[in-house]
């Protein structure tokens, strides 16, 4: 989840950018291979709030 008090560096989601997708991505596949979860697939939603606003991005990014 990603909160701004305001829009002066873009919308919260906009901070969840490709260095930041990059690393979730890499702990996530860690994580699987330690479970012995095998190939399977991962999804990414993200959670942005905006004033009294939420915005729920399904499915923002996988792996």
């Amino acid at each position: 989840m990603k909160t701004r008090s305001s829009d002066d560096f873009g919308a919260p989601s906009e901070a969840v950018g490709a260095k930041k997708r990059q690393k979730y991505a890499v702990v996530a596949q860690e994580y699987l291979l330690k479970e012995k979860c095998g190939d399977v697939p991962c999804r990414f939603d993200v959670v942005e709030i905006e004033d009294d606003r939420i915005n729920h991005i399904e499915n923002a990014f996988s792996i």
